[in-house]
C-alpha cells in the first residue's frame, strides 16, 4: 500500500484494534483516526497505538483513502447515516 496516508476505522472493538496492531507491529507508516462512541475504548485506543479518536464520524473520514467498516452487521443502519 504504498503512498497510503490515512485510514479511518468505523468501531473500535476488538476487530479493528486486532488490524491496528497488525499495522502498528508490520511498522505501516500511516495516520489512522478511530471512530468509537464509548470514551473508556477510545482512550484505550489512543493510549495504546497512539490513534485519532473520535465519538462520530463528522469531519474525520474525510481525506482517508481507506474507511474500515468494523462495526457489527446490526450496526451498519446507524453508522451510515453518519
Amino acid at each position: 500500500m504504498s503512498g497510503l496516508r490515512r485510514v479511518t476505522f468505523v468501531g473500535g472493538g476488538v476487530m479493528a484494534e486486532a488490524i491496528i496492531a497488525g499495522m502498528a507491529e508490520g511498522g505501516m507508516d500511516v495516520d489512522i483516526a478511530v471512530v468509537e462512541p464509548v470514551g473508556t475504548r477510545r482512550e484505550e485506543l489512543r493510549s495504546r497505538y497512539s490513534v485519532e479518536v473520535s465519538p462520530a464520524c463528522d469531519g474525520v473520514i474525510g481525506g482517508s483513502e481507506v474507511l474500515v467498516l468494523a462495526i457489527k452487521p446490526q450496526q451498519f443502519a446507524a453508522a451510515a447515516v453518519q
